[in-house]
């Protein structure tokens, strides 16, 4: 999925580290040894904006990643609101595969296109303590795995 889109940010310990969770982490505990400044219980925030570009368009969304690996979303803008978006999807992808958690939009972000970040809610592609308070629990999702035609001979093979 990694090769359908691309994203950047503007936060260069983002830029240098990839935005690996592992290395932000190292790097920010380097950084508070080296300065002397430690902030209470060594929690830090990075605040930076990500553009996504992918085949529907391009979105930039501001995102603060916390120490603790969760990841929130303070801004959204999209430039097709009229056609159906993947860029939060893409983000999620990314966070994923960068060892941070599932991304949180913030409730003033929801409330501003509350259909469609209650559908993102409902499939999983985000978190929302607020969505959760609003509208109670999820739904379980169940994915299937579907066969493919190897999978058929070596199940035909094992009767």
């Amino acid at each position: 999925m990694s090769d359908e889109f691309e994203i950047q940010f503007n936060d260069q310990t983002l830029i240098e580290t990839e935005g690996e969770y592992p290395r932000i982490v190292s790097l920010m505990k380097e950084e508070s040894e080296r300065s002397g400044v430690l902030s209470r219980n060594s929690e830090w925030m990075i605040r930076s904006r990500a553009q996504i570009t992918n085949m529907f368009g391009i979105s930039v969304m501001t995102c603060h990643f916390y120490s603790n690996g969760k990841v929130y979303i303070s801004e959204y803008l999209t430039s097709n609101k009229d056609i159906h978006t993947t860029d939060v999807r893409c983000l999620t992808y990314w966070c994923s595969e960068k060892g941070w958690k599932v991304p949180e939009p913030l409730p003033v972000v929801v409330d501003g296109w509350i259909d469609f970040w209650k559908k993102e809610w409902e499939t999983y592609i985000i978190d929302s303590e607020y969505l959760s308070k609003k509208f109670g629990e999820r739904k379980e999702m169940y994915v299937e795995k579907e066969l493919d035609e190897d999978d058929e001979e070596l199940e035909g093979e094992e009767d």
